[in-house]
């Protein structure tokens, strides 16, 4: 019998507890999550594909995936940065080797000796065919009387200018004794530059190329890509695992219905056997054991929390009997629960093991609760056959597949064996590559000096040949200005030639004072006196580097210079003018001469400095080679691991292996093969030479005996020949002037009608001037006449005034008469007169001069 009101507040206890348990089991759920969370991010995140077995359906073999972690984003970045620079690096090598690159060498063997004519050949066979061609028949000579256009002896000098114009071109494209053909020079370079003799990087003579040298950058540009490469090898090879995995788990439910279907044929034909059920291994999913729950951990769970109830039903003991009673209470509710957990735990642990044994029997009694019943108890002969050879068909199939799989399986076991010899190699030499790049960095410090200094010379070199270009583009420049002034002072002189053809009374005058060299300095700064004095200073200084062209009187004439008398003052200022011209063109050309001295001088310093930096340049040069030598030596210092397998190792010592392979080198396979097909092929190229050699030397010796033989014709003729004009003439005749002898010559023919042509012309021109000369004559006629009746005009007019001033002078003088006045006007009056006179004397002497020149045959135009 319980107290009133004691069942109420053991239900409020035990409810407070199960909210308790409740939300402790809550915080231990959310706590347990959270730190499989944190676990799986820092260690299962990471992996792109984790590790797991693969096995096959026969049970023969097994294939693992490689574990492989995620890249981190910046060795991404570096990745992808060393891409870039090898695709750059690649396009640049392309466009450097592709303008340069011709395919030079010797021809191919497979083209025969006769398909390839020599030059000499050819051009004999051309010769003679165009002497066949160009040569008159005996059929188309023309007689004397004959009416045809071209005579026979035109002919034959036809034919004969031909051979020799033939003759002189075949001469000019005969090579001389040093001649190289270009394709054989081309080929020896090639071969000296490309073969190469296989020197050993450890040899001290070794020279590393110039595109081959490493760098600290290089270096890790080829880690980065090698580490590209193998995680590009372990994703392909993951991908492939991956592949299969999911292809086994279609295989494992298309087996398992087809399982169910053969089941139930078993049953029509009554047939008694298992039929395995097929299910994936737990190694071969393992990522599903993070989220499926098995029986063990379920019963580890449970007596887990079997112990921590002992544990905390022990501590409660001196509570009292409410306590005691509630938990016996509990432990006998909790029983049937227990109970029944239990037997949940045994059930799943079966349905685990099954699951879990793969290709494992099923018992006969699940197979027979899984047919369908009312099935007929006996089936006729053809229903029977239909269903069997369902059953066969359908084995066939499950048995195919499973085959196709594990050969699957085995060819992605064999590569898996590969790769990882293959990773193990790249591992291994990713460490040499460590190595390498510590000691690359340790000598950057000295080799970027190095190149640093070698880069500050190619500057200053490449800015000295800019200099030098524009010092001789200059110098071109003022050669060119140089020449232009020659030119315009050829012009000028071939124009004072043309100007005094026709004043041939004043042309030793007129040339004089054109070649007068004249101060012009001084001549601009007396220009605007008048008088004699102001222009004394113009007097000439004879200029000795042209010559000596003015007399030594010039040198020492000061006075005026004044238009020589008698000459028409408009050619003498075209000649002074023709003068300056050509005292402008002197003074250019003077210059142009100091400047291009002051040129050529900071042409040969720039040269020697150019010397300068060539010469170190080139010490820098055998630095830096002598440095890379001495940096190749520590990198070959460093121990590098080579993978070999057994039948690549060719060094054997009595059909084995030898116990010391320091002596053998590693050389590779491709490389061998190649120098053996290129023995092959040299012993092909070395036949073929030998048979174009023999076919050349009996193209030579066919060739010698053509000559000789046609040297014995031609001497044979030319005996004749000599024979024949010694019984005809008595002495030996040249045919060339036999030629000419009795034939009109076309070319003299032309000539003279061109002669009769211009005669013609002259003739006319001549009668053109002689009718100028005549009306010139006339009006010189008119023009004395005038002048003659001026003169009488003047001195008519001067009689009257000394008529008149005698009148005048008698009248004053009755007043005053001073006798030396009279003397100054008797004497200016003298020298008025002789200056008229003088000045029409020469007007008269002008005009004879011009009457004698058109008197005179001009015979220059007529020769």
């Amino acid at each position: 019998m319980s107290l009133p009101g004691l069942d109420a507040l053991v239900e409020h206890e035990r409810q407070e507890r199960l909210a308790d348990a409740h939300a402790q089991a809550a915080y231990d759920t959310e706590v347990a999550t959270l730190q499989l969370s944190k676990l799986q991010q820092y260690f299962a995140a990471q992996l792109l594909v984790p590790y797991f077995t693969l096995h096959s359906f026969n049970g023969n073999g097994s294939v693992s995936s490689l574990r492989q972690a995620e890249l981190p984003q910046e060795l991404l970045f570096d990745i992808y940065g060393a891409e870039a620079e090898e695709a750059q690096h690649q396009l640049i090598k392309q466009q450097l080797a592709a303008p340069g690159k011709s395919a030079v060498g010797v021809k191919a063997p497979d083209q025969p000796a006769a398909e390839q004519p020599t030059r000499a050949a050819t051009g004999h066979a051309q010769s003679q065919q165009q002497v066949t061609i160009l040569e008159p028949s005996s059929t188309g000579l023309t007689g004397p009387g004959s009416s045809s256009a071209t005579p026979r002896a035109e002919v034959w000098r036809q034919a004969k200018r031909a051979r020799a114009a033939e003759w002189a071109a075949f001469n000019a494209s005969k090579p001389v004794s040093t001649y190289e053909a270009p394709a054989d020079v081309a080929a020896v370079e090639e071969a000296a530059a490309t073969i190469g003799d296989y020197k050993l990087k450890i040899d001290p003579g070794y020279v590393l190329p110039e595109d081959q040298r490493m760098t600290p950058s290089k270096k890790r540009r080829q880690m980065l890509l090698l580490m590209r490469d193998m995680a590009a090898a372990q994703t392909s090879y993951n991908k492939r695992v991956l592949g299969l995995r999911d292809s086994k788990r279609s295989l494992v439910a298309q087996h398992n219905k087809a399982a169910e279907r053969l089941a139930l044929l078993n049953q029509l034909l009554g047939i008694h056997e298992a039929m395995p059920r097929l299910a994936m291994l737990p190694e071969e999913e393992p990522e599903q054991q993070l989220t499926i729950i098995t029986p063990a951990q379920l019963e580890q769970h449970a007596a887990a929390k079997k112990a921590a109830a002992t544990k905390a039903a022990g501590g409660d003991a001196g509570l009292g009997g409410f306590v005691s009673g509630g938990g016996a209470g509990g432990a006998k509710g909790t029983a049937p629960a227990s109970k029944a957990a239990a037997d949940a735990d045994s059930k799943g642990g079966t349905h685990a093991g099954s699951a879990n044994g793969a290709q494992t029997a099923a018992p006969d009694s699940c197979v027979a609760a899984a047919a369908p019943g009312g099935l007929p108890a006996a089936l006729s002969q053809a229903e029977r056959r239909w269903l069997e050879v369902d059953r066969q068909q359908l084995l066939s199939e499950m048995l195919a597949q499973q085959s196709a799989f594990d050969g699957s399986l085995a060819s992605c076991r064999q590569s898996r064996f590969e790769l990882a010899v293959g990773l193990k190699a790249a591992e291994g030499q990713l460490l040499l590559m460590a190595k390498e790049l510590e000691v690359l960095k340790d000598a950057q410090v000295r080799e970027l000096v190095l190149e640093g200094k070698r880069a500050d010379k190619a500057q200053d070199q490449a800015e000295l040949a800019a200099r030098l270009a524009e010092v001789n583009r200059s110098l071109d420049a003022k050669r060119a200005e140089g020449g232009a002034a020659a030119a315009r002072k050829a012009a000028v002189m071939a124009e004072l030639d043309v100007m005094l053809a026709d004043q041939q009374a004043f042309r030793d005058s007129l040339t004089k004072i054109f070649n007068r060299r004249v101060k012009r300095s001084r001549r601009q700064a007396g220009s605007g006196g008048d008088g004699g004095d102001g222009s004394s200073d113009e007097g000439s200084d004879a200029d000795e580097e042209d010559g000596g062209k003015q007399d030594s009187d010039e040198d020492d004439d000061a006075g005026d210079e004044v238009c020589p008398p008698g000459c028409e003052p408009g050619l003498y200022e075209r000649v002074v003018e023709l003068r300056e011209r050509r005292l402008d063109d002197e003074e250019v050309a003077a210059e142009v001469s100091k400047v291009v001295e002051g040129i050529k001088k900071e042409r040969e310093q720039l040269s020697k400095k150019a010397k300068l930096l060539e010469q170190s340049l080139a010490a820098i040069n055998q630095d830096l080679l002598a440095f890379q030598q001495e940096k190749q030596g520590r990198l070959n210092q460093l121990p590098a691991i080579v993978a070999l397998r057994l039948h690549q190792i060719s060094h054997l010592e009595g059909g084995g292996l030898p116990a010391d392979l320091s002596g053998g080198l590693v050389f590779s396979q491709q490389q061998l093969a190649r120098l053996k097909q290129r023995m092959q092929e040299l012993d092909t190229e070395r036949a073929w030479l030998k048979q174009q050699q023999k076919e050349l030397q009996r193209q030579a010796s066919q060739l010698a005996a053509d000559r000789a033989a046609k040297e014995a014709h031609l001497a044979e003729l030319t005996g004749r020949c000599r024979d024949v004009q010694m019984l005809k003439f008595g002495q030996v005749i040249d045919v060339s002037l036999l030629d000419m002898i009795g034939v009109r010559n076309q070319g003299a023919d032309e000539l003279r009608k061109a002669l009769k042509q211009q005669g013609h012309s002259s003739t006319a021109e001549l009668t053109d001037w002689d009718a100028r000369i005549a009306a010139k004559r006339r009006e010189l006629l008119a023009m004395t006449r005038e002048n003659t009746n001026t003169l009488n005009t003047v001195t008519g007019m001067a009689r009257t005034q000394r008529s008149v001033e005698a009148a005048v002078m008698e009248g004053r003088s009755a007043l005053w008469q001073d006798p030396l006045d009279n003397k100054r006007a008797a004497l200016a009056q003298r020298d008025k007169l002789v200056a008229t006179i003088h000045s029409q004397a020469g007007v008269l002497e002008a005009l004879r001069n011009q009457i004698a020149v058109m008197r005179r045959k001009d015979t220059a135009v007529c020769s």
